[in-house]
């Protein structure tokens, strides 16, 4: 599986995009880079990634299942 990590990540590499930062107190503008984006090359979030996968996350055709640190 690393290997083929490596091979995608070789020919998609991340993308860096401006996004704002509202982590802190006061939102900042910074470059963040990500590894899946949209069409257009923006980001894609929770709400826009699950459509594309065509079905609930978790269910059995569907995207892998969240995980979550215990």
């Amino acid at each position: 599986m690393v290997d083929v990590a490596r091979v995608h990540l070789a020919q998609y590499p991340p993308q860096e995009v401006e996004v704002l930062d509202t982590t802190g107190r006061k939102p900042v503008t910074r470059t963040a880079r990500f590894l899946f984006l949209d069409s257009s090359g923006r980001p894609l979030s929770r709400t826009r990634f699950t459509p594309r996968c065509g079905r609930r996350p978790g269910s059995p055709q569907g995207c892998p299942s969240r995980r979550t640190m215990t």
